[in-house]
This record gives structure tokens, C-alpha cells and sequence, in this order.
């Protein structure tokens, strides 16, 4: 394929929906097409069936292509294997022979070489996990017979695993007690660069690799940790392209008292942008490359694209909002917008400025998220967290009693991380509000799951904390003077 530098030289002509034409392309201008996805060409275009014609697009334009109206994801219960690059597969653990792993998933079966594989979760996990042996595999038992079950650790090797037992170190235990399975991290190597596919199935799966093929009814995604997956159209939600064979690209964007930064995962600053952004507290990156910047203090909402490594040239913007204190931009091209001081939030067309949405709530809304199956998850700055239908009704709230839920992220197994700045800590809620996991530090501000399993923490002091699964902190990012908020892609 093509590389993301190649200059886009299709123009691209909206058309009207086709008979029998379902797929639906969405570039990064935010234009839609609608045809039959009928092939992958070798140099990078998509083919679109239109009627008796094709139409060939070229792929670094595209910012999703969806196979229905409107899927939605509907997170599946089961066994969870986590990929080294990121996202999730659901299913059944078959086993573990040598060097590989066996998953039944509802999109296929894989085996997968376990050094491509972060972590396996066999069962129910209550309370914090206990610590591994570094170098070393890590097995995380709870005895049936405790009650309450009373997590153990025992790190080694892994031999193998079955239906009946996990061998570590030659010592049998049974699969019934075991929980959570971490493989040790030898010498990483890091994601390849290119054009990939980011392939998001409607049972919250997720996998990334090269497009090879579309025929009828199946896309073939080829991984470089299980080989040619062949998936099928209809349980596909949607799939977008990415330069990292990996489902997040890993770098950051920081809101400080300077406006906003950019950072890669070693720290290293590769963009600054101040002059609109001083005193902003949301920073996006979007797939066309720009950065959407809510700042409250202007009460500006605005897209900038990056110019060298310092500047950028405001490219769309709207004024007069109440605290814009978050903005999301949807894939149909409207931008989200968290309005604290209305106690709203709104949904807009930047091209006319025009409401196409907004929802009333009670306690100045701080982040905004829409989410794959079409809610909103909002944070509230003197409530609870609220997850919103499209009528605008709370469907869910996500509370401990106690806590300070300033700003939460949805995670993608479908759990909610909050950043409890009273309570001095940052906590993982699954869809009931139980605690599945927590890291104490000072003044947490906020925090966001990485696809790798690693957690990115700002704390008050201004700054980037990441810690693995453990709890262990891996790296601190610089000191960022009065840091509001991050974001990651």
C-alpha cells in the first residue's frame, strides 16, 4: 500500500445512494459515499460498486468505512485476550501449547504467538491484582473455596493450558482458579509504520493488519500475529486506517497553561500550538490530521492544522459558547461540545454553526464522549457520570459514594476510568459501578487507558504518569505547568 505521505490526487464527488448499496464511506472532510466495498487494489485504492459503474478511492482519504446505517457495538461476554498493539478479542481460551495461544472467537478462530500477547482474563477479578515477578510470567489465582475469594500471585513460566489446568514450572493448577494470565515483556518491538486497517467489530473485538481482500460478504485483514483473518460484513461495525499497526499511535496531546503540546510516548515534544489555545482544557487530534481545541477561556470551540513545529492555521471555529469545557468531532462531521456553564451538552454543524442536538443536564458537564453504540458518556463537574440516550434520558450513572468524578474515559473492554481527585486515586468501574481496579497517587486530574493495557495519568503537579496493569509506573512525561487535560491517538 501506498505510504500516508502520498499526495491524494481523486477528487471526490458526493453521489446519492445507490439501490442496494449499504456500505458507506466517510472521508476526512467529512463527505459521505455509498456504493458495494467490491475490492482492495494493491497501490491503495478502495473500489466501490456504484450500479453498473466503480469508483476508486483512494484509501489515505478515508476516515471509516461502515457496512449499515447505523451498527452499534454490544460488548460480548466471555474470555479476553489483549493483543500487544492494542484492543481486545472476546471468546474462549482453548489453550496454550509452546509459544502460541488458541482463541474461539464469534468472528473466527486464531492462534496467536504468545509474545504478541499481553495479558489473557480467564474469570471475574474483585480488587486490586497482586504484583508479579518482573522477567517472569504472572498467573493471578482465587481458590474456589475462599469466601471471599482471596486473590494469589505465583509467577515462572508457562507450559501450557487446557480445559482442565495451567502447568507453571512443572506445578499443575486448576483452570477453575485461574483468573488473569500476564506474559512477560522481552525485548518490545515496536509497531511497523505504513497504512493499516483498524478493523472495529460490533461485539466490541478489535483488530489491526494490512486490508488484502473484499469479496462477498468478507473482508480478508492479514495480522502479523494470527496470519489472513477472514472476517465476515456482518459483524464488522466499522473499520478505519491508521500509519501504526497498532490500534492507538501512542502519541499525546497535553493541554498546559501554554496552549496545547504534542509528545510522543518517549516524552519527545513534536508540536506546540499557543495564541488560541492558552488556558484550553480539550485538545483532539483528528484523522485529517488537525487538532479540535476547546478553551473556556475565549469561549472558542476550533479546529487548527499544524504548521512546522510550532503554529497552526485556524481552519474552522466557533465563538460565543457557554465554558466549552470538551469537544469530540462524530463521524458524521458534527462536533460534540460540553457547555458547562449551560449545563448542556450540544451537538453541532461546523459548517453552518448550526444545534443539531443538545441535551439538558444538572451539574456543569467537563467531558463528553460519544460512544460506539450511539450514548454519550458525560462527566459533571458537581455530579455524578452519566451515560445519555439519544433523547437526551440517563440510561446509566456511574457513582461511588464519595468520589469526585471530574473527568472519566470509557476504556475499550467497556469499563470507565475516573480520576478521583478526592479520594486520591484513579479507579476502574465496570458497567455496574464495582471497582476492578485503582492506583492511588496524589491529585489525580485525569486518566486514559492505552490499547496496550497501560494506564496515562495526569496528576496535579503537571504530570504524565504511566503505569502497566500492576500499578508499576513505567515512565513519567516531563512537568507541564498547569496541565488541564490529555488526550491520546
Amino acid at each position: 500500500m501506498r505510504s500516508l505521505a502520498a499526495a491524494a490526487i481523486f477528487m471526490l464527488l458526493p453521489w446519492a445512494p445507490q439501490e442496494g448499496g449499504s456500505d458507506r464511506i466517510v472521508t476526512a472532510g467529512g463527505e459521505e459515499f455509498r456504493g458495494i466495498l467490491s475490492e482492495v487494489t494493491p497501490d491503495g485504492l478502495l473500489v466501490l460498486k456504484r450500479g453498473k459503474g466503480r469508483e476508486s478511492i483512494p484509501i489515505e482519504n478515508i476516515q471509516r468505512v461502515y457496512f449499515e446505517e447505523s451498527p452499534r457495538v454490544v460488548l460480548e461476554p466471555g474470555e479476553k485476550l489483549s493483543p500487544r498493539f492494542g484492543g481486545v478479542m472476546t471468546g474462549t481460551i482453548s489453550s496454550i501449547d509452546g509459544e502460541r495461544v488458541a482463541l474461539k472467537a464469534a468472528h473466527g478462530t486464531y492462534s496467536i504467538r504468545r509474545d504478541e500477547i499481553r495479558s489473557l482474563s480467564l474469570g471475574k477479578v474483585t480488587g486490586e491484582i497482586p504484583e508479579g515477578k518482573e522477567g517472569q510470567d504472572q498467573v493471578v489465582l482465587t481458590p474456589a473455596a475462599e469466601k471471599p475469594a482471596a486473590m494469589r500471585s505465583v509467577s515462572g513460566r508457562i507450559e501450557s493450558l487446557d480445559a482442565d489446568k495451567l502447568r507453571l514450572d512443572g506445578i499443575d493448577y486448576p483452570r477453575s482458579e485461574v483468573r488473569v494470565i500476564r506474559f512477560k515483556t522481552g525485548n518490545a518491538v515496536p509497531a511497523q509504520m505504513g497504512l493499516f486497517a483498524r478493523i472495529q467489530l460490533k461485539n466490541g473485538d478489535g483488530l489491526v493488519g494490512t486490508l488484502r481482500k473484499v469479496e462477498a460478504g468478507k473482508i480478508l485483514l492479514f495480522t502479523h500475529y494470527s496470519g489472513v483473518v477472514a472476517l465476515e460484513k456482518s459483524l464488522v461495525h466499522s473499520i478505519a486506517f491508521v500509519s501504526m499497526a497498532r490500534m492507538q499511535m501512542g502519541h499525546i496531546m497535553v493541554c498546559d497553561q501554554a496552549g496545547v503540546r504534542e509528545i510522543d510516548r518517549e516524552g519527545k515534544e513534536v508540536w506546540r500550538y499557543g495564541e488560541l489555545a492558552v488556558g484550553c482544557v480539550s485538545a483532539r487530534k483528528l484523522t485529517n490530521g488537525n487538532v479540535l481545541i476547546a478553551n473556556p477561556n475565549n469561549q472558542q470551540v476550533f479546529e487548527v492544522r499544524p504548521v512546522g513545529l510550532a503554529g497552526g492555521q485556524v481552519v474552522w471555529q466557533m465563538d460565543g459558547l457557554a465554558g466549552p469545557w470538551d469537544a469530540q468531532r462524530l463521524d458524521n462531521g458534527n462536533v460534540l461540545i460540553a457547555e458547562c456553564y449551560n449545563n448542556r451538552i450540544a451537538e453541532y454543524d461546523p459548517k453552518d454553526k448550526s444545534l443539531k442536538w443538545s441535551a439538558t443536564l444538572q451539574a456543569n458537564p467537563t467531558s463528553v464522549e460519544r460512544l460506539e453504540d450511539g450514548t454519550t458518556l458525560v462527566s459533571q463537574n458537581m455530579g455524578p457520570m452519566v451515560e445519555i440516550d439519544a433523547k437526551g434520558s440517563v440510561v446509566t450513572k456511574i457513582q461511588v459514594q464519595g468520589m469526585n468524578e471530574y473527568r472519566g474515559t470509557r476504556t475499550a473492554s467497556g469499563t470507565t476510568l475516573i480520576a478521583d481527585q478526592r479520594g486520591m486515586r484513579v479507579v476502574e468501574l465496570d458497567r455496574k459501578g464495582a471497582v476492578v481496579w485503582s492506583k492511588e497517587i496524589p491529585q489525580p486530574r485525569m486518566a486514559v487507558r492505552l490499547d496496550d493495557g497501560n494506564t496515562l495519568i495526569l496528576n496535579r503537579k503537571g504530570e504524565i504518569i504511566e503505569v502497566d496493569p500492576q500499578g508499576t509506573t513505567v515512565r513519567t512525561f516531563g512537568n507541564f505547568a498547569r496541565a488541564t487535560a490529555f488526550s491520546v491517538y
